[in-house]
Parts: structure tokens; C-alpha cells; sequence
């Protein structure tokens, strides 16, 4: 599967793809070196975006498996910060 292959419309691709860009940039500085780029860009494409996994493979330009890698990296990393801000509130 590729972009092309996702649905929508070109105009409609880009202006997601760069929304994801921006969330993901966001994301990364916000957790000041915890996540890397690639981890929080499957992070923002899978679950803030909602991609599915094989719409997040195209736009990431990586096999499966290593989407999945990225994203529950992203995810236990974001779990231990909030765990940890939990236990210093």
C-alpha cells in the first residue's frame, strides 16, 4: 500500500500529512527527548490522527511491524511520563 492508495483526495492527503507533521514535531519537543521523531510521528498518525496501521505504513514509509514497533514504543514511553507525573502531583 502507498499514499496513493490511501482514500481522499491529493489536496486532501497533503493537508493531513501535514497536520500529522506538525503534531508530531509538537509532541516530540513537548517530551523533551522521551520520544524519538519516528515514535512520536506513528504516535500522532495512529492514535491522534487515527490512520490505520497500513495507512500509517505508507505515509511512514516502513513495514508493519516496524509501525507497530515505533507506535507502542510512543505509547509506553507517553504511559511512564504521565505515570510519573501522576506520582509527583
Amino acid at each position: 500500500m502507498g499514499l496513493k492508495d490511501i482514500p481522499g483526495t491529493d489536496a486532501e492527503k497533503v493537508e493531513r500529512n501535514q497536520k500529522i507533521a506538525e503534531k508530531a514535531e509538537e509532541l516530540e519537543k513537548a517530551s523533551n527527548g522521551i520520544l524519538t521523531e519516528r515514535q512520536a510521528h506513528a504516535y500522532v498518525a495512529r492514535d491522534m490522527a487515527g490512520l490505520s496501521r497500513q495507512e500509517a505504513m505508507a505515509l511512514l514509509g516502513v513495514q508493519p511491524s516496524t509501525v507497530d514497533s515505533l507506535y507502542y514504543k510512543a505509547q509506553d514511553k507517553i504511559r511512564g511520563a504521565e505515570a510519573l507525573v501522576d506520582e509527583i502531583s
